[in-house]
């Protein structure tokens, strides 16, 4: 079972349009929100989706949620979690890859190729940019219609098998999978997996994780037939297409 770890802090269209997709996409999965004390937190979800849920009464940042929701993953044995954002959409065939990596034990986290794959830049030096579906899909154009994330899902099928990935430092925090007991293996202390303190809230928490996996001789990987649509924009501001951000209307 995959657990997929959904912080929120309003903008709740987008995380509905993430967790509809997690459901769609995934054979077995259970998908814990978790707010970060917004005040117009509500329930924007399925009675039929298998979601558990939890609002922080006070505000403290994304680390927090994720090791809450790494918790819950543990509690309720899912044999994956993904720690991620709420303004993402998985896409068919998603899983495979990421399944097919993880059963190597030397591997500690997966990623995802993306539109909006983000920077991994410890102190504004670039380390790896290998997770850009620009490198793999000639002519991609963002979109995130049903169709086109199928199509790009099914192209990269026919490109890569399960197992075909890319060695990388560090994966982005927008998307990390991994096996729940991996990441309670390579926890900050008993009680947390990522560091609780307030200075890695929102920057440097999947870094400081992921350094801790290269001391003890893990990988980090990308799956290349794994493709995750991330809007991006949505947390980085109003403009519709900076680069590789693009901000669309979930559907």
């Amino acid at each position: 079972m995959h657990c997929f770890i959904c912080p929120t802090y309003g903008c709740y269209d987008y995380a509905r349009a993430a967790v509809k997709s997690f459901f769609e996409h995934t054979p077995s999965g259970v998908v814990v929100i978790v707010d970060d004390a917004h005040p117009g937190f509500h329930k924007f979800w399925d009675d039929k989706w298998n979601v558990i849920a939890h609002q922080f009464k006070q505000r403290r940042g994304l680390t927090r949620s994720w090791n809450y929701g790494l918790i819950q993953a543990r509690n309720i044995g899912a044999k994956y979690a993904i720690c991620g954002n709420s303004d993402i959409l998985f896409t068919p065939g998603w899983d495979l890859g990421p399944t097919a990596l993880l059963e190597d034990d030397t591997v500690g986290l997966v990623g995802p190729l993306s539109n909006a794959p983000g920077l991994i830049s410890p102190k504004r030096n670039v380390w790896d940019q290998k997770q850009n579906i620009w490198d793999h899909v000639t002519g991609y154009e963002p979109s995130s219609t049903p169709e086109r994330l199928a199509g790009v899902s099914a192209h990269l099928a026919r490109l890569y098998k399960a197992t075909d990935h890319l060695p990388v430092r560090a994966v982005n925090g927008f998307f990390m999978i991994g096996r729940t007991a991996s990441w309670w293996e390579g926890k900050y202390d008993k009680r947390h997996v990522f560091n609780p303190a307030p200075r890695y809230a929102m920057i440097g928490n999947e870094m400081e994780l992921q350094r801790r996996h290269l001391a003890r001789g893990w990988r980090s990987l990308v799956s290349l037939r794994t493709y995750i649509f991330h809007y991006r924009s949505v947390t980085r501001g109003e403009k519709f297409k900076v680069g590789m951000w693009h901000r669309n209307q979930p559907s």
